[in-house]
This record gives C-alpha cells, structure tokens and sequence, in this order.
C-alpha cells in the first residue's frame, strides 16, 4: 500500500518477473529489472525494503490519476484504494449496484453494501440494516434454540444474552 501525493492510497501486487518488470517500466525504472538484488522474486523479497522505497517515493511524487496512467500503460498491476466516497461514486460500483439503500431502524435508510456475490437465478437482497443489539435474540433463541420465554429472560437476567 502507498499513499499518493493527493492522498490517495494504492496497492501493488505481483511477483513474476515480467509483472515487476511493467511496475518498473512504470515508474521511469526499467533498469530495476536488470538489477541483479531483483532479478527473481526471491530476490525482491530479501531486499523488499528497498524496492519498496522506491515505489514509495515516486507514487508519492504523483496523484492518483497519474499513477494509476501510468502502471495501466506500462502493464503493471496496480489497483486503487478506495474510500467510502468513491466506491460510492465509482461509475462501475454504481452500474452493479455494489451500494443499496436498506431500511434502519434508527435513520429510516442507509446505504450499504448489496448481497455479494450475486447469482442470476438467486441474486439475494438486502432486506434491511442490522437491528439493536437482542432484537432477534426471541427468534435465534427460542425458534432456533428451542429455548422457552422463562430460560430466554434468564440468560437475558444473567447477562448471558
């Protein structure tokens, strides 16, 4: 993870050899993929420090958009990391109705994260936020459990539930 100059945060991955090479490339350092401290991912690993500094250093050197450019050019695999408000506004997010609005008890509505994944015959909904702390404790415990009103308020009394 590597937080950008506009305060953005990335995530890098991959460990072949042609993948470091394309986060190289990215980052104006093809040289890197010659170096003999990074010629395998063993190496990479045992001087991770190292490579990841100056990963660090460019990316924070560069906002997001241009990051994020310039790995998808060069064929590295990047990958941002989103906040609450841009998954929110993510044209892709959006168009999958990755965010529904579910009724609350306490606000009415909030907007939360839909059922995932998803299946074409059974997609799921959401069907409403969670509710107080015990609300369904009846229904687990009794339905469920098989636990009567009597044994249901003891455990409550006791502190159990």
């Amino acid at each position: 993870m590597f937080r950008t100059r506009d305060g953005h945060w990335v995530s890098l991955a991959g460990s072949t050899d042609r993948i470091f090479a394309a986060k190289a490339r990215a980052i104006g350092r093809a040289d890197l993929a010659a170096d003999p401290r990074f010629a395998g991912n063993r190496e990479r690993i045992a001087h991770a420090a190292e490579l990841n500094g100056i990963f660090a250093a460019w990316i924070a050197e560069h906002g997001l958009e241009t990051v994020v450019d310039a790995f998808t050019a060069a064929g590295g695999t990047i990958a941002p990391v989103y906040s609450a408000e841009q998954i929110a506004a993510d044209p892709q997010m959006r168009a999958r109705g990755a965010i529904v609005a579910a009724p609350d008890e306490d606000f009415g509505e909030v907007r939360m994260q839909s059922v995932v994944p998803r299946f074409t015959r059974n997609p799921g909904t959401v069907t409403h936020a969670a509710g107080g702390l015990g609300r369904d404790n009846a229904a687990v415990y009794g339905a469920l459990a098989g636990l009567d009103d009597a044994e249901i308020r003891a455990l409550a009394d006791r502190g159990v539930i």
